[in-house]
């Protein structure tokens, strides 16, 4: 993928093209990371090492956006929120 650099958008790569295509509302293709820890984590402490590593790693601040001919990455001001799992991962979309 291209570096966002001074724009605000970037082209996918080929293999980034064929995935949004085979999207539907039974299968949205929603990628996550789940992991059990078993330790207490201060919500707070993991939210600003969140904050502090996003602005590292641009492409976790884009959201996908559906262009005339092609899907695109385009930068966004969503801030991810750390938060306890109440259900099982990912529930609500494949219920």
């Amino acid at each position: 993928m291209e570096s966002f650099g001074y724009s605000e958008w970037s082209k996918l790569d080929n293999a980034s093209k064929i995935f949004p295509s085979t999207w539907s509302h039974k299968d949205p293709k929603v990628f996550r990371i789940v992991c059990e820890l078993k330790d207490e984590v201060d919500p707070r402490l993991l939210q600003a090492a969140l904050d502090d590593v996003i602005e590292d790693i641009p492409v976790y601040k884009s959201v996908l956006r559906r262009g005339v001919f092609w899907h695109y990455l385009e930068r966004s001001d969503i801030k991810p929120l750390v938060e306890a799992e109440e259900t099982t991962v990912c529930a609500p979309i494949y219920t």
